[in-house]
């Protein structure tokens, strides 16, 4: 790690808050513990603290590697509460005792987010955390870029994410894709679902020659449509035809409330669970369609157009420009750590992008403290309320589903088996 780092401003002027934050970066998570940090940490407060047992060992089939082994020796044992048990009136005992050496490497990294790049490397931080989804929305030239020193990254710090080689043909490409992506965000008349609309475009024509798996050179290809997408002549017709629909999709708006009903049972995010809650208390005689077994469920909102309508006017009236520029910052945070990707196609990227933007938004429209701060006679009240309020919203979100996969996977295949990977469906979800 020799590289250029740059990062974030508000990445860089990042300080856990400790006792005083409203989660716990542990609470609910499985933490891996590889052998070295292990033998370290258990060899001061050996098997338990506090009563608590402090791990589970791995066991692993006799052939396995033993680098494997090594990496995956153990995991922390959460308490039946959900929380680690080195946590202790709020501040983590290893690091209090031993410093932040010894925390494990999960535990030193986060919150903080390093995609490592052929440039130079780049830091930015996961808005799962309160003091960094703070710091993002609402630190002032929060996301400038600056120049980093490395003794900021705490001692075991880990890469999130870095450079592919060029065997993997859709990784290897994906940085350029992502570099138009960044360059659209940067375009000033855009607002932010004019951003996701343009990306929803381009993810749609190359899905059939651009996903994971291929094992052709999409060089050529990607060159001429990425051409066409970035043309002014094409971008300013779909965008001022895009702003004159006024239709709501109902059924692209059934799976964020379904995502808001499952958010009233997940358990990584106390907070959220409590302010989904509060959403769907506000939104009378909701219709709930079971399919099967699956654990995630639309829930039908079309009988509520008026009622829809009506509350995101009040709050666009009020807090437009303001909303704005949060989605605005989240969005470039979401982008910038997708240098290289992970996901199957740019599409599935898009969709698990669009569903946190469209749940977001529906939670500042929607979310009883918003009706009330849009009623404040004091401006400058109202809005500085607002800005805490969207913070608690985005981070409850990211913090509830931002690093489950798994669940993030079922939800989206739900979309795809309901039709909702339609270009024309996602476009309509956009509206709203």
């Amino acid at each position: 790690m020799n590289q250029p780092l740059t990062g974030f401003r508000y990445a860089q002027q990042f300080q856990c808050s400790g006792a005083d934050c409203p989660e716990t970066c542990c609470y609910g998570w499985r933490i891996n513990v590889p052998r070295e940090e292990y033998d370290h940490i258990h060899g001061h407060y050996g098997d338990t603290f506090n009563g608590a047992t402090c791990f589970d060992v791995s066991q692993f089939p006799e052939d396995t590697p033993q680098e494997l082994k090594d990496v995956g020796f153990a995991f922390l044992r959460m308490k039946p509460d959900g929380f680690c048990p080195f946590l202790e009136k709020g501040w983590c005992a290893i690091h209090r005792d031993l410093g932040e050496a010894s925390l494990p490497g999960v535990c030193a990294t986060y919150p903080r987010y390093l995609v490592e790049g052929a440039g130079g490397d780049f830091l930015s931080g996961s808005l799962s955390c309160p003091e960094m989804a703070r710091l993002c929305l609402l630190g002032e030239d929060a996301m400038a870029h600056v120049k980093l020193e490395r003794d900021i990254l705490p001692p075991g710090f880990e890469i999130s994410s870095s450079e592919p080689g060029q065997e993997d043909w859709y990784k290897y490409f994906f940085s350029g894709i992502n570099g138009f992506i960044k360059w659209l965000l940067a375009q000033k008349e855009l607002r932010t679902a004019d951003f996701a609309l343009l990306v929803l475009d381009l993810a749609t024509e190359i899905q059939p020659f651009y996903h994971a798996g291929i094992t052709e050179n999409p060089a050529a290809k990607l060159d001429q449509v990425v051409g066409v997408h970035a043309n002014p002549e094409r971008i300013v017709p779909r965008v001022s035809a895009f702003r004159a629909r006024t239709d709501i999709h109902a059924d692209g708006l059934a799976f964020v409330a379904g995502l808001l009903l499952l958010s009233t049972k997940q358990s990584r995010s106390p907070r959220f669970r409590t302010i989904a809650g509060e959403i769907l208390d506000g939104l009378p005689n909701l219709e709930i369609y079971q399919f099967g077994r699956d654990a995630f469920v639309p829930v039908g909102v079309s009988h509520l157009d008026e009622l829809l309508r009506e509350r995101r006017a009040r709050v666009l009236a009020r807090f437009g420009d303001q909303l704005e520029t949060y989605l605005y910052r989240f969005s470039l945070n979401f982008w910038t750590q997708k240098l290289f990707s992970n996901d199957a196609s740019l599409l599935r990227l898009w969709l698990r992008y669009a569903l946190f933007l469209n749940t977001l938004r529906f939670a500042c429209f929607h979310h009883p403290r918003f009706e009330a701060l849009a009623a404040l006679e004091d401006e400058a009240a109202a809005r500085e309320g607002f800005g805490t309020a969207v913070v608690d919203m985005l981070q409850g979100l990211m913090r509830a589903y931002d690093h489950d996969v798994p669940l993030v996977a079922k939800i989206l295949d739900q979309m795809i088996i309901h039709g909702l990977d339609r270009h024309a469906a996602l476009e309509s979800w956009l509206v709203y």
